[in-house]
């Protein structure tokens, strides 16, 4: 029997020794060019990749990494820069490593109705924070394992979960290429300063770098520093476009949600949402809800949500959806999610080094018919009812062991004797 220690290709064939020998060549060249070879594959980010534009009521307007006696002496200092009080309820705060894919934390995160009112800070502060100033919130960077690196890391605010949330407003510094960076990270401060944003915390251009400068020494505000109200608040439409899930197969189903937060000067009103759908196969216009219909969960919540269906023609790969909310005072929201089209990649074929009995999927050659499956191809023989061999492909993120025990469960393969 042919076998390796990870995974098995095996093959049953009535030919000659000369094809059985052949066999032989192919199934173990096949193991070796698996294992050695780390499948290309597109992957889609965790979360929407929105627009660049102004946060609509809330920014990060302060932050410190660390202290020169203690490094986890660290705090995030938060801003209610629009015009109407926000209700913390449901939003949090989390931190990502320099290159990190996955939120960790949460620093703060709101179950309860908490107001902030406009122009107010809050302060998040670790629990070896040493400043002067009170904080309205306290995290254990040991228990919630999120201690902020001062060489490069992100901050996020969120509305909803870790991951999937809506990022409302966020900052990267130093080393930092995760997707909290917003268009360029700022220099990381050093030890015992701070990052602040421009204008008290007014200031929003949507670029890190621009919009936060070094504080030396940092100096946190908390929610009883004097209120700093920003000129012009509440006059942006904000939209951010999520899927759930983030990949599906040809055929297959996601659900897009268009979170909106309406502005305020002038009120809002008349919102709607259109989404480019094409990559998937789907309208370039086509209409989202916030009706209770077609996937949306609870009317009127300016969540405007649609179930797409992704097209059976869909080639795999990533693929780009966008949508764009629109109020009847003329101002629009962009936002776009990747998502991706699950399917074997050319690299990725089983059949990758030839098809060793020169099967076809011709019903005329019942004993030698090629099937092909996502991730697997094999050759059956109708009068013994069994495969005459059967090829499949590893996938890198499963791992050689998990993808060999979880393909056992799938087919059964018999080995030459």
């Amino acid at each position: 029997m042919i076998q390796n220690r990870f995974a098995r290709l095996s093959v049953r064939s009535s030919g000659a020794y000369l094809m059985k020998k052949y066999l032989v060549i192919f199934a173990v060249c096949l193991l070796i060019v698996t294992a050695a070879i780390v499948s290309v594959r597109v992957s889609a980010r965790d979360e929407a990749a929105s627009s660049l534009m102004p946060s609509p009521n809330l920014v990060i307007s302060q932050i410190q990494m660390g202290g020169g006696a203690n490094a986890n002496d660290e705090f995030i200092e938060i801003h209610n820069n629009g015009d109407d009080p926000v209700d913390l309820n449901g939003y949090r705060v989390v931190y990502r490593s320099a290159t990190g894919t996955n939120d960790v934390g949460p620093m703060a995160v709101w179950t309860t109705s908490t107001i902030l009112q406009p122009g107010h800070y809050y302060l998040i502060a670790a629990v070896s924070y040493d400043g002067g100033v009170a904080p309205d919130k306290v995290y254990d960077p040991a228990v919630c394992t999120c201690s902020m690196a001062a060489a490069g890391g992100g901050i996020a605010i969120r509305l909803g979960d870790s991951n999937t949330g809506t990022v409302i407003d966020s900052i990267g510094w130093g080393t930092a290429t995760n997707v909290f960076v917003e268009n360029t990270a700022t220099p990381a401060p050093g030890n015992d300063n701070s990052k602040i944003r421009g204008l008290n915390g007014c200031q929003d251009t949507d670029n890190n770098s621009s919009d936060f400068t070094t504080l030396t020494p940092a100096a946190a505000r908390n929610i009883s520093t004097p209120a700093n109200t920003c000129s012009g608040g509440g006059t942006t439409l904000f939209g951010a476009l999520a899927a759930n899930p983030t990949s599906a197969n040809a055929g297959g189903t996601t659900l897009l949600v268009m979170t909106v937060i309406p502005a305020t000067t002038p009120p809002s009103t008349g919102i709607t949402v259109s989404g480019n759908l094409s990559q998937i196969g789907g309208s370039a216009t086509q209409t989202f809800f916030d009706d209770g219909t077609n996937g949306d969960v609870t009317a009127g919540d300016n969540k405007f949500s649609y179930l797409a269906t992704v097209s059976a023609g869909t080639s795999a790969g990533l693929k780009v959806l966008s949508a764009t909310a629109s109020d009847a005072q003329g101002r629009t929201a962009p936002s776009n999610v990747n998502f991706t089209v699950n399917g074997t990649l050319p690299n990725e074929d089983p059949l990758l080094l030839g098809n060793p009995s020169g099967a076809t999927n011709s019903i005329a050659n019942e004993n030698n018919y090629l099937m092909t499956k996502t991730g697997y191809s094999l050759s059956w023989n109708r009068s013994r009812n069994i495969p005459n061999w059967t090829a499949w492909r590893l996938d890198s993120s499963e791992g050689l062991i998990t993808a060999a025990l979880h393909r056992t469960r799938v087919f059964r393969t018999v080995g030459i004797r």
